[in-house]
């Protein structure tokens, strides 16, 4: 699952016991092999395929060049409050 989610390549063994992880709440749901989480995972998934109705959100476009690329760019973020688009009701 980390290598699947392009975390990287990491050894079973380096990760710690499942068990023990799972009771410390790292580990949401805990099976017997690679086939089962497939079945979960896609069971769980399957829950999130309803088709949610138009909330009418208004146009968020101009949101897009509110914050700059770079992570240790400096913004002001009220150029982010003045650029959101109003809710219309």
């Amino acid at each position: 699952m980390i290598e699947g989610g392009r975390l990287g390549i990491v050894a079973p063994e380096d990760v710690g016991p499942a068990d023990t992880l799972a009771r410390a709440g790292g580990i949401d749901l805990l099976v017997d092999d690679e086939a089962q989480a497939t079945h979960e995972v896609r069971r769980i998934l399957a829950w999130h395929r309803v088709r949610c109705p138009d909330a009418g959100a208004a146009d968020q476009r101009g949101l897009r060049d509110a914050i700059p690329l770079g992570r240790n760019a400096v913004f002001d973020p009220r150029t982010i409050i003045t650029r959101w688009p109003t809710a219309t009701a």
